[in-house]
């Protein structure tokens, strides 16, 4: 009987290893073949230039992205959309993943790079039987399309808003 146990199943084209690189801290994990394994071994000093490299071309598609696609950006200064491009983190969302609720707290804008995203508002339906609560699509964001909620308001509950004026009206 081993002693290990299994965590993590790595295929062909997956990686490992490289988290401790890039917090030079000690190995979180003993990788053990399951099978006859061919690697590719890539070397600390080599890794670091390839995620530099990496990191710049991803910076510069972003700024690329952002000046094409992005109305909000069309009028920012290079060295401007180069500040933003190197505080933005890219995110992936599978299809029908919740990427903020209608409740929740957020501080940032939301720019979609590919895809689209459904918008939908909370409408509270009183019924004999107690309140519903009903998800209604309001509106459909695409790429370039932005999104982000309002200041606070006392009297307001907080709404949705397509800053960029880009969401389509559902009828």
């Amino acid at each position: 009987m081993s002693r290990h146990v299994v965590v993590q199943v790595n295929n062909a084209g997956e990686s490992f290893g490289e988290m401790a690189l890039v917090n030079r801290g000690p190995r979180l994990a003993t990788v053990v073949a399951k099978t006859d394994v061919i690697l590719l071994k890539v070397d600390k000093s080599d890794f670091e230039k390839i995620s530099t490299f990496t990191h710049q071309i991803q910076k510069r598609q972003i700024r690329h992205f952002m000046r094409r696609y992005v109305p909000l950006f069309q009028q920012v200064s290079d060295s401007g959309i180069r500040t933003v491009s190197e505080h933005v983190i890219m995110r992936s969302f599978a299809d029908k993943a919740v990427i903020v609720d209608e409740e929740g707290c957020l501080n940032d804008v939301f720019i979609i790079k590919s895809g689209t995203c459904n918008v939908y508002r909370n409408l509270i339906l009183e019924e004999e039987s107690g309140r519903k609560i009903k998800h209604v699509l309001v509106g459909t964001l695409g790429k370039g399309c932005h999104f982000q909620r309002p200041n606070y308001r006392r009297s307001q509950k907080h709404q949705w808003r397509s800053v960029s004026g880009c969401c389509r009206r559902t009828s």
